[in-house]
């Protein structure tokens, strides 16, 4: 199988300065393990490439190994791998080396791989980089089939094992059950796995099996979505509100208007009022009877020449 797009192979300085740092933390990660592995081994994941858009989207490594081991095919190798290809070989190694303490994996975030940030990819990078060179420390994991697998199977080899790991485990969890039964159940789970590989390497499919692969990232997801929805809601709501607000202040303003010419029109109720004057206020309360808006302004002005 060819490789995903965006991969191209690396200039031959470059990959040898990428080999000469990962030798330089082989050396730094065994030390004290009492191992002569490290120097077997020189393991760089370098090119990070996202591939697809959306829910399907992930990234793709190119793994490049130099090893001086006999049981290897070839002294230099190299193949892409994407993440859950190294937490295959986290759980491989864990199945079958059981009581080694295996090197960690970068753990999983959801939100982090919806938005895909240059940091984020570059530090899962160095991660994964960290987790192969001290794992290719180890004396037992170095010599391990299952590494030597991943590091140097073709894509298209490295697709069937992982279908046929997955149909052994999910084989494995289903558990009590045993008979002809569940040999056919066993069966019936091995061929959809080699199915869903035989998809994954044609490319039509990647979608759907991205989508399955990670429900924690869907939850999140669809989260996110709901979330800006509401926030959405949340936002007009607010926006009436604030409107609502400044008409209410603009009442408060006017009723504080009409309170202070009213509280004049009292103290001057107390005086004698003159037949201009008298006339003036039949004026004002006259064009205030017919007027369907109140004008302050206009009202002020009679008011000031009234008392004046």
């Amino acid at each position: 199988m060819q490789a995903p797009p965006g991969h191209q192979a690396a200039p031959a300085a470059a990959a040898d300065s990428g080999m000469q740092a990962a030798a330089a933390a082989n050396g730094s990660s065994s030390a004290g393990g009492g191992s002569a592995s490290s120097s077997d081994f020189e393991i760089v994941v370098t090119d990070p490439v996202k591939q697809g858009e959306g829910v399907s989207a992930y990234v793709s490594y190119k793994v490049r190994t130099r090893t001086r081991l006999p049981q290897y095919n070839r002294p230099s190798c190299e193949v892409i791998r994407r993440f859950r290809d190294f937490a295959h070989l986290e759980s491989q190694l864990a199945e079958k080396h059981r009581g080694i303490i295996l090197p960690p994996l970068p753990e999983k975030n959801a939100v982090q791989k919806f938005q895909m940030s240059q940091e984020f990819i570059e530090d899962r990078r160095r991660a994964l980089q960290v987790f192969l060179n001290r794992a290719a420390a180890h004396p037992v994991l170095a010599k391990s089939a299952e590494l030597q697998l991943f590091l140097e199977a073709t894509e298209d080899t490295w697709a069937v094992e992982m279908a046929r790991g997955q149909a052994a485990a999910a084989g494995a969890a289903a558990g009590g059950a045993g008979g002809p039964k569940k040999r056919l159940e066993d069966a019936v789970g091995w061929i959809k796995g080699l199915g869903t590989a035989a998809t994954s390497i044609v490319g039509s499919s990647s979608r759907a099996a991205d989508a399955a692969e990670d429900p924690e990232y869907i939850k999140v997801r669809d989260y996110l979505v709901a979330l800006e929805s509401h926030l959405s809601e949340a936002h007009r709501q607010a926006s009436r509100l604030a409107a609502k607000e400044v008409e209410l202040g603009e009442a408060t303003l006017e009723f504080g208007q009409v309170s202070r010419h009213a509280r004049g029109l009292l103290m001057l109720a107390h005086q004698p009022v003159t037949g201009s004057q008298q006339a003036a206020l039949n004026t004002i309360f006259l064009q205030a009877s017919k007027s369907n808006a109140y004008c302050p302004a206009a009202y002020q002005r009679q008011l000031a020449a009234w008392v004046h």
